[in-house]
């Protein structure tokens, strides 16, 4: 009977350490809340001055390089109008994706200011995001 009664003790205190290290560990984790904001690139492109400035400046080397093809196009066999053209064409791109490349970095200097001077943790496109987050597209206008 001892021996029973000992043993029924030994698994009671076992089972009793056993069921407290299977728990997960009780940790209280302080929860900060991100401030995040969003940026609607799109409104940025059509509304922005300083994109249309770029369209503009764009508009106009197309109007130069579309005025000297014109007045070398009579002088040149069929194969050099084609090479013509195509360096227009990559001339008129380079521009283009350079201008493009100056306004995103237009763009990310004014939103990190604003994040920074606002204290924003996160920013993101606003089409990358489904809900939530402090719309700032008009700020970043008034920035550009």
């Amino acid at each position: 009977m001892k021996k029973y009664s000992l043993l029924v003790i030994i698994v009671i205190v076992a089972l009793s350490i056993i069921s407290g290290c299977a728990r997960e560990p009780q940790v209280k984790v302080k929860v900060e809340q991100l401030k995040v904001a969003v940026v609607d690139q799109e409104q940025l492109w059509e509304k922005s001055k300083k994109a249309k400035d770029y369209q503009q400046q764009l508009n106009d080397k197309v109007e130069v390089l579309r005025k000297e093809y014109d007045t070398e196009i009579d002088n040149l066999s069929d194969v050099d109008k084609e090479t013509k053209q195509e360096e227009v064409y990559q001339e008129i791109n380079d521009l283009r994706e350079k201008l493009k490349e100056k306004f995103r970095q237009d763009i990310a200097q004014a939103v990190e200011k604003i994040a920074q001077n606002q204290d924003y943790d996160v920013v993101l496109n606003k089409d990358e995001v489904r809900f939530g987050g402090e719309d700032i597209t008009e700020k970043v206008l008034d920035e550009l």
